[in-house]
């Protein structure tokens, strides 16, 4: 009945509130702190931006270009600021480090273990 609805609610919010503080309590937080900029973030930057640039510019220069013809189908044409602006793009693959141990990542190919519940 209408009579028990409220009561009831009350005591459901209350339980929450109580629920939530006492669990609260076993959670430890973390802030999230990122990582600054060196030269390799810079560097991977720069190679998208330089070859997104290269590939406007082919495209603006001559459209057909970068959309090539399936009829007939023949090969594109490769125009040569397109071809740096690609060599560029996978640039950062060998000038970048490895990432540091430890960064979330598991090194060895076995699962990361987990704590008992």
């Amino acid at each position: 009945s209408g009579a028990l609805g409220l009561p009831l609610l009350g005591a459901g919010a209350a339980f929450a509130v109580a629920g939530l503080t006492l669990g609260g309590r076993r959670v430890s937080r973390t802030r999230y702190r990122p990582d600054p900029w060196t030269g390799p973030e810079w560097l991977t930057v720069a190679s998208g931006l330089i070859a997104a640039g290269a590939f406007v510019i082919t495209g603006a220069r001559s459209p057909a270009a970068l959309a090539p013809s399936v009829a007939p189908l023949v090969v594109p044409p490769l125009p040569a600021l397109a071809a740096v602006g690609a060599l560029l793009a996978v640039l950062p693959a060998w000038l970048t480090p490895r990432p540091a141990p430890g960064h979330g990542t598991v090194h060895s190919g076995q699962p990361a273990a987990r704590e008992p519940v």
